[in-house]
């Protein structure tokens, strides 16, 4: 999966970025990455919906901070960098005027995510806040490709694909209005446990599954494993 949260609305469906359990806490580090001044001030910009906090080192304007992955703030809200953490710019609206965002990674400035649209009404500070409409790509912090997926008014729609690090998939689910249907396939890197089959509207319509060794699994297993690979296959997610 590449959405950010573990909720399952249903049986099936994760409503995200990319598997991360948010957890609420207060950290505060020196702002020394990613050239930004060492404190962010609030500056004023045309048409954000809310302050901008300063520039990154590519002219960037940022809204928020978030805590870095692993620690007690991962994902909380901060108006300074948190080392380690990720940050968001405002890059306007488009023609529909829907807000438009983006997510970078605090300690080199390489973008976390590509720019992604969000409903005016939502909370533009919030680390997991949904995609409205379009395709968004997440990248690693070299610049690889982690993970492609589309949705449509908020919802998940079509193929959501997370790739290893190597550039070949690790997992391909299908959705249709947050729904898992249709094809979808996964395996663990580095190992012979996979799972694949076809759904409709949430339902299992034909699944396999194969252990680490390779043997073919019942299906009662074979529905845990696919529900252990939306949510505990993702360890590298930032790496």
């Amino acid at each position: 999966m590449t959405t950010r949260s573990t909720g399952l609305c249903n049986k099936w469906t994760m409503l995200t970025m990319a598997v991360l359990p948010l957890l609420v806490a207060c950290q505060s580090v020196p702002t020394q990455e990613a050239g930004l001044s060492k404190q962010a001030t609030a500056v004023a910009s045309q048409d954000a919906p809310v302050p901008v906090l300063g520039k990154d080192a590519k002219g960037h304007s940022i809204i928020a901070f978030f805590g870095a992955p692993d620690t007690d703030s991962e994902g909380s809200l901060f108006k300074e960098a948190q080392q380690g953490g990720f940050y968001r710019v405002y890059t306007g609206k488009n023609a529909a005027g829907q807000l438009q965002v983006q997510d970078f990674y605090q300690a080199n400035g390489a973008p976390q995510t590509s720019v992604f649209v969000v409903d005016p009404a939502a909370n533009v500070l919030d680390w997991a806040v949904l995609p409205q409409d379009g395709q968004i790509t997440f990248y690693r912090p070299n610049g690889a490709v982690r993970g492609v997926t589309t949705y449509q008014q908020g919802k998940l729609e079509g193929k959501d694909i997370y790739y290893n690090a190597d550039g070949t998939e690790r997992s391909v689910y299908t959705w249709r209005n947050d729904l898992l249907d249709g094809p979808f396939f996964a395996q663990y890197p580095g190992s012979q446990s996979r799972v694949e089959g076809v759904a409709k509207d949430d339902a299992i319509v034909s699944i396999k599954a194969f252990d680490d060794r390779g043997q073919p699994l019942p299906q009662e297993d074979a529905e845990r494993l696919l529900e252990a690979s939306m949510i505990f296959w993702y360890d590298d997610i930032f790496q």
